[in-house]
């Protein structure tokens, strides 16, 4: 989703964070950019606080000539609450900017976001000359307001086409008999990647 909307030629991306948390853990353009990000529209905004982090999130979505705005929040600060978030999603519709709230090392509390994604890193398959495969994710749509959610993807970035794609089975598919059950499949040798 972040890949796609960044793909449009409007505005640029406002990434906002923790001071400290980008002391220690700097965003790595080259990363990024194989992610199909552009880092020259990113633009990094490092505040002193959770505070700060969510007070420049609703004046960035109220700024209709941006592509995207990130608010990243660590761990569970108090500030977080329902009201926080109803500010941030009423930001939103007003401009129709879209905001990706990144909640890490937290649990899951309410909030007025249409959708919640629990999104983890996935084990991924080794290339040929078991190389480290392409980055691999899991996701989950916890949420979903007024839709479906509890549905699980395994998915694999491809930067060569800049798009996911579905995870590649473990191993062979055997095809289903009719007269005797199937083959167990055994999983294949999986790495861990990022």
């Amino acid at each position: 989703m972040l890949a796609r909307r960044l793909a449009r030629p409007a505005g640029p991306l406002i990434w906002l964070r923790e001071e400290a948390v980008e002391r220690r853990l700097a965003l790595h353009a080259p990363g990024l950019a194989a992610l199909g990000l552009d880092p020259g529209r990113l633009v990094l905004g490092a505040m002193p606080d959770a505070l700060a982090v969510l007070r420049a999130g609703v004046e960035a979505l109220r700024c209709g000539d941006v592509a995207l705005v990130v608010i990243e929040i660590w761990h569970q600060p108090a500030i977080l609450d329902l009201t926080a978030t109803r500010r941030l999603a009423l930001a939103a519709e007003r401009s129709g900017v879209t905001p990706l709230l990144l909640r890490i090392a937290a649990r899951p509390m309410p909030s007025a976001a249409h959708t919640r994604w629990d999104v983890t890193p996935a084990l991924s398959r080794p290339l040929v000359d078991d190389a480290p495969g392409h980055p691999a994710l899991a996701a989950r749509l916890a949420r979903h307001r007024g839709g479906r959610a509890g549905m699980d993807w395994r998915m694999e970035w491809d930067r060569d086409t800049g798009s996911f794609r579905a995870a590649a089975l473990s191993g062979a598919v055997p095809s289903l008999s009719g007269d005797r059950p199937a083959a167990v499949i055994r999983p294949g040798p999986w790495r861990r990647v990022g």
